[in-house]
């Protein structure tokens, strides 16, 4: 029997009041109040049915640091969805002791392949005892034309079991499959396949060609000059960009002129590689006056990698007059890079917009390889046009240089009207250089924007769902949201109880969906 006040009874009050006591600030410091509060939001975000929701609490769960999210990962593990899956999976990836070993042998029972190879992928780069064992087993299931995909798992584990099975592969009849395996040699640094590498340059598919020719060029093997000669004169462009690439990183003066031949015929592939040795500074400079954008953008981009202030002539007025925007394209083997104008947005793809993010990334980069006066002159051309897609990249070179021109730009915009995302960026980044005083500027930011769903992922790339190496899927916040968290890990660094205050503001009062990448601050902060 219940007990009543007036209509309700005791359990219907208390169904009522304890959202709205869940809900009241949490002041007074208590933080293991704060603390609970927060495993509860991740509690009930691993169990919500959306896979939206169920993500962003897995990069709660990851923001945290906490071994107590393991429950998270473990459930997540056995999701329907591979998403979240993949997610548990590369987050349990981050962490680095027993508990995370041990739970990492879960994504072995999943159905789903890409699960099971993104595991073993974890397990060969830790060096996990069994790994060939469980690769070989996996290989067996799986249709011959996809064991391209498992060279890479047998040269990262390294272990003589590992070592044999891609031996054995080098011979493997699929040309797929051999060149992966080439790949795979190289980038584990195996020079005892050297003598096979060298094979497999001599024979007939073009694709094994082009994978021997760059292996043999990255180990500067000397006794292949001769194979990389006669592979220059191949009928296959690829294979001959390929030669031409490796045999400059063996002798950059007679490679110069053959390069050259390959880009006066306006091979955009042969005119980023100019950029990768001295001499051909002129003849870029020369193919930057071309009518052909895509030649003069590559020129300019080849320029720019060698620190060249006339790579500015076509880059500037490309960027800072909103014609356009530059993306990257690889080759076959995704060994060599060129450029390509592209539409600026809005994307209806976030992938491609993503990838466009990458290219501003990259062209910021070799922007600061100039003298620091253009560096700069070039951000400020950018902040100043309110050119806002730049503006996670400017602040990283920025903060890297730490100059005293830096800073003086960064102060400059730091008050910027009519631009909230371009000073509370700056405002940050002077903070992390340490001007505390920036403190209360990045409380105002974060402050007025509570209320906007700012904790959004990046999206998985079409390619993560067939290869896990061709750019694994991390959990990640897209760049407003990155701005948002940094701010508030900044603030959580001084260990200041006020920023755990807004933190917990921010989680009440804010969208919903940003709360669960918030507790996940939350519990780190009152660790």
């Amino acid at each position: 029997m219940f007990f009543k006040l007036g209509f309700y009874t005791i359990p219907s009050m208390l169904k009522i009041l304890l959202p709205l006591f869940l809900a009241l600030p949490v002041f007074g410091h208590d933080f293991a109040a704060c603390r609970q509060r927060a495993w509860t939001i991740l509690e009930e975000g691993s169990r919500h049915q959306e896979m939206e929701v169920q993500l962003l609490t897995l990069f709660g769960a990851k923001l945290s640091q906490d071994e107590g999210a393991m429950t998270f990962y473990m459930r997540a593990l056995k999701s329907p969805k591979p998403e979240v899956q993949l997610a548990a999976i590369k987050s349990l990836g981050a962490l680095k002791n027993d508990r995370a070993d041990e739970a990492l042998q879960e994504g072995l029972r999943s159905n789903e392949i890409i699960i099971r190879l993104e595991t073993l992928l974890l397990m060969a780069q830790r060096g996990m005892p069994g790994v060939s064992d469980h690769v070989e087993g996996l290989m067996a299931k799986i249709p011959k034309p996809l064991h391209s995909i498992f060279p890479p798992l047998f040269a990262m584990a390294g272990d003589p079991a590992s070592l044999k099975q891609l031996r054995l592969l080098l011979s493997d009849p699929d040309d797929r499959v051999r060149a992966s395996s080439a790949i795979s040699v190289e980038k584990g640094g195996i020079e005892e396949f050297l003598p096979h590498i060298r094979r497999l340059a001599k024979q007939v598919s073009p694709l094994v060609q082009e994978a021997a020719a760059h292996c043999l060029g990255v180990f500067g093997d000397a006794t292949a000059v001769p194979i990389l000669k006669r592979m220059i004169s191949s009928p296959f462009k690829d294979v001959r960009l390929s030669a031409l690439q490796a045999y400059a990183m063996l002798n950059e003066e007679e490679t110069l002129p053959l390069l050259l031949k390959e880009a006066e015929g306006g091979d955009l592939f042969a005119i980023s590689l100019l950029g990768s040795i001295a001499g051909g500074e002129e003849k870029l400079k020369a193919f930057q006056r071309s009518t052909d954008a895509q030649v003069a953008i590559n020129a300019s981009m080849a320029l720019l990698a060698r620190g060249e202030r006339e790579s500015l002539k076509i880059l500037a007025p490309l960027i800072l007059t909103h014609r356009a925007t530059l993306t990257a394209h690889t080759s076959s083997l995704k060994h060599i890079i060129a450029w390509k104008l592209a539409p600026r947005g809005p994307y209806e793809d976030p992938i491609a917009e993503a990838r466009v993010n990458e290219s501003r990334r990259e062209l910021v980069r070799r922007i600061f390889l100039l003298p620091e006066e253009d560096a700069l002159a070039f951000s400020y051309e950018l902040l100043n046009r309110g050119e806002n897609d730049y503006v996670p990249a400017l602040m990283e070179q920025l903060y890297a240089s730490g100059s005293p021109g830096a800073i003086a730009l960064l102060e400059r915009f730091q008050q910027k009207i009519g631009a909230p995302y371009v000073r509370g960026a700056t405002a940050l980044t002077l903070f992390k250089l340490g001007q505390k005083q920036r403190r209360d500027e990045i409380i105002s930011f974060l402050k007025n924007h509570h209320a906007i769903e700012l904790i959004r992922l990046k999206p998985m790339d079409e390619d993560d769902k067939l290869n896990p190496f061709s750019g694994p899927f991390e959990l990640s916040a897209q760049e407003t949201s990155s701005l948002y968290i940094e701010m508030l890990e900044a603030l959580l660094t001084e260990g200041k109880e006020d920023g755990i205050e807004l933190l917990v503001e921010a989680i009440e009062k804010g969208h919903s969906n940003n709360r669960y990448a918030l507790a996940g601050l939350l519990i780190r902060a009152t660790l």
